[in-house]
């Protein structure tokens, strides 16, 4: 019975290991350039999961509107595409946002652009 008890030990401990690495924070391969919004891109160089999303964001069609939130403790993003106008963009982002926040602290627009074909 112990052999089995150790055997699974590491096992466990390296799906852990992967699991942290995977949040953690390190730069992207290809940084971004966003003018409009130099907090944001400091953000998103910093953080390889709101790069990739940023990413999917300008990869989308139609209205769409991203936007994060940069709490004490919290950083959450939410991004809208395919909307029938601007104001329906922003709303969903700014919607999306703080749900993923799990917040009604303010969201910050990062960008919204019209349909792209």
């Amino acid at each position: 019975m112990k052999k089995i008890y150790f055997a699974i030990v590491p096992a466990f401990f390296i799906i852990l290991t992967g699991c942290a690495n995977k949040n953690m924070t390190h730069s992207p391969v290809e940084p971004l350039i966003i003018p409009q919004a130099p907090e944001f891109e400091l953000i998103a160089n910093t953080h390889n999961w709101v790069n990739h999303e940023y990413r999917k964001y300008l990869s989308s069609k139609g209205f769409k509107a991203f936007a994060y939130m940069n709490g004490e403790n919290m950083l959450a993003t939410g991004w809208s595409d395919d909307e029938k106008n601007k104001d329906n963009a922003i709303i969903e982002a700014i919607r999306l946002c703080r749900h993923y926040g799990n917040s009604e602290a303010p969201c910050s627009i990062v960008d919204n652009q019209p349909p792209t074909h």
